[in-house]
């Protein structure tokens, strides 16, 4: 059975989506559902909330798996599809630059056949982004297909909280998921961290020019954004526009990790990022 349900989330204020540059919806792929190959011009990433043995991702003819907390990249242009063979339905957030491309003429493609063959082992789209890389690879594909796999980042951000080391006064213990090839932000057009927030931490109230939208994966807590207060808990998403005055604190026992999604690489790329601190004494709002 083909197809997949979405509930797309927007700004009452926005033609598009809930930023001007970022697009997000939350997907749900039931038992023996299907997503047919396609391919477009915008890029798609999608955060599992609740993965299964059965549920996967074919990107330029790889399989991926999909299992909790993982961030599955299909960029811009690459062939893409989805399937469901478990018993249980899979649930995923889909962040997208598709206003983004709106600047340039905006198309799809669906692929000749319903289904792309998997002919491609799993890891090799991640050996062949590896230090060894075949010299075609940035020519062909500018960003390959990638999983962060959420093991890998929760190990990491343990290792972080029991490093010594102190977390950052404005973002707490930060993971960035880099550029597969170019070790920069996830993409050209959007950035993916987690950030673990300490239990009892307080970040600095701080401002940019970037969009970033959050996720939590878990924990509770209250971002202030200029004087408003937000409480979270875990599942919940939250918005700080640009240039707007905000600060976190975890209000649970345990550390609090949250997902942001940032628009900050393109607007770095405009030369437009500009990122100041609240001096310390002074009021946010």
């Amino acid at each position: 059975m083909a197809g997949y349900k979405h509930l797309g989330l927007h700004h009452t204020d926005l033609p598009h989506g809930v930023t001007p540059t970022i697009n997000l919806s939350a997907q749900v792929l039931m038992p023996g559902e299907l997503g047919e190959a396609r391919r477009h011009t915008q890029a798609e990433f999608r955060f599992i909330l609740k993965g299964g043995p059965g549920a996967y991702a074919v990107v330029e003819s790889e399989r991926f798996p999909m299992e909790d907390g993982d961030l599955l990249g299909t960029p811009a242009w690459t062939w893409y599809d989805w399937a469901n063979e478990g018993d249980e339905p899979v649930y995923w957030l889909n962040a997208g630059d598709i206003s983004l491309t709106r600047l340039a003429y905006r198309f799809r493609e669906v692929h000749p056949q319903r289904r792309q063959s998997v002919d491609k082992p799993p890891g090799y789209w991640a050996l062949a982004a590896g230090q060894g890389r075949p010299a075609w690879i940035e020519h062909e594909l500018p960003t390959p297909p990638f999983r962060y796999p959420w093991a890998q980042a929760a190990r990491a951000l343990g290792i972080l909280e029991v490093s010594g080391r102190d977390p950052d006064p404005f973002e707490g213990y930060r993971l960035l998921f880099r550029h597969p090839l170019t070790g920069g932000p996830t993409s050209p057009t959007l950035g993916f961290e987690v950030q673990l927030l300490p239990s009892a931490f307080q970040t600095r109230a701080h401002r940019h020019t970037s969009t970033t939208w959050f996720h939590v994966v878990q924990g509770q807590g209250t971002t202030v954004v200029e004087g408003e207060r937000l409480e979270w808990s875990a599942k919940d998403c939250f918005i700080v526009p640009p240039w707007c005055w905000h600060q976190h604190e975890n209000a649970g026992n345990g550390g609090a990790i949250l997902l942001t999604i940032s628009d900050r690489p393109i607007i770095e790329a405009l030369e437009l990022y500009r990122e100041e601190p609240l001096a310390l004494g002074e009021r946010s709002g």
